[in-house]
């Protein structure tokens, strides 16, 4: 097979670019002149020209036209032959046939079975089977697009920057809108070049060079004191539960949203004054232990759920602990509506954020 080819699915050979020739205009020098050239797109598998034209303007006369032509073909043609891809901006190397081969628009190199290998990498990580659902999520829309623009069997090294650009153009022309969301379609991709990078599969990680998509200032990360004053004094009168629920993510450092809201009264050792981690659902899937502060092992009693059944949720819609947990989003909503009314713009996950910052600060209790 000749340097310059390679196979379709019918398996004549094709050539993927037509060197470069000057086009003269007859030899009229009072015509533009310009170095043409044709690369095969690989999304289409049809020649797309190019155009050189620098230095053969109008005004040149022809003896100075024909040797600075001869000068941009040379040095097109050598860039063309080392394997430059004018799609790409850079080089592929085209040294071998195998490596031709390899990149044969049916590889099994394609971004979907790379993507799945870097999901079964990423579970390794003992990621939150949550986390691996969003990937997946992700990966689907992206092979989706790949689909729609005949891509989806490519090797990953033909997927170009400009196909990076269209296809963040594309989600946001299906309703993905948020700046957050383009950020982490882009970190994930981000993240899969570089996994194929390290094995050796990809050479150009282009998702680097796509912006950060960086959204409008977000929400304080921390509560300040007067804030929790605040709340607690509002939530004692108003709603136990609720205050309870912040304090095991404000002293114990639990997310509330699955380590708080499906935590069991047997976690508690109302002895020791110690809480265990539940390794279903904790995020690193690990059994630790916290130790409570005594005014928050106090509250527990008081409430009296050192007297509950251990096998019981401790949060449910009645308040007391059941058989049954809060929903998925009933502790989010809860807050949402309890912060619009105390006029307080934070997030209740940003309790254990201003939790570790206490406890770095040698431990400061509610005032």
């Amino acid at each position: 097979m000749l340097k310059g080819v390679y196979r379709n699915d019918s398996q004549k050979p094709q050539r993927i670019f037509i060197p470069a020739a000057l086009y003269d205009a007859g030899g009229d020098p009072m015509k533009p002149w310009y170095v043409r050239y044709s690369y095969r797109y690989a999304v289409t598998g049809k020649m797309v020209m190019f155009k050189e034209s620098k230095g053969l303007g109008a005004s040149v006369n022809s003896q100075v036209k024909y040797e600075r032509a001869e000068k941009i073909i040379s040095e097109i043609n050598q860039k063309l032959e080392n394997g430059y891809n004018p799609f790409n901006e850079g080089y592929i190397q085209l040294e071998k046939e195998d490596s031709l081969l390899r990149r044969a628009t049916h590889s099994h190199l394609n971004w979907e079975n790379c993507l799945n290998d870097f999901i079964s990498f990423k579970r390794t990580e003992l990621l939150e089977e949550d986390s691996i659902r969003a990937y997946h999520f992700k990966i689907k829309r992206f092979c989706q697009y790949l689909k729609e623009i005949k891509a989806s069997k490519f090797h990953v090294e033909l997927f170009t920057y400009k196909m990076a650009c269209d296809f963040m153009m594309w989600l946001s022309a299906n309703g993905c809108k948020s700046k957050k969301t383009l950020r982490e379609y882009r970190s994930l991709l981000c993240q899969a070049a570089k996994y194929l990078q390290k094995r050796e599969i990809l050479k150009k990680n282009v998702f680097e060079l796509l912006p950060n998509y960086k959204s409008e200032p977000q929400k304080p990360l921390m509560f300040t004191l007067n804030q929790i004053k605040k709340l607690k004094s509002h939530l004692i009168v108003y709603d136990r539960q609720m205050w309870t629920i912040m304090q095991f993510v404000l002293y114990c450092f639990f997310r509330p949203n699955k380590e708080v809201r499906l935590m069991k009264v047997k976690q508690i050792d109302f002895v020791r004054g110690l809480l265990h981690a539940d390794p279903s659902t904790a995020k690193n899937n690990r059994a630790e232990t916290v130790v409570i502060p005594e005014s928050f092992l106090e509250w527990l009693k008081e409430e009296g759920y050192d007297t509950c059944d251990p096998s019981h949720y401790m949060f449910t819609i009645s308040c007391r602990p059941g058989e049954i947990p809060i929903g998925k989003n009933y502790i989010n909503k809860r807050f949402h509506k309890l912060a619009r009314l105390l006029g307080i713009n934070t997030y209740l996950y940003a309790l254990k954020h201003t939790g570790n910052k206490m406890m770095s600060d040698k431990g400061v209790d509610i005032p």
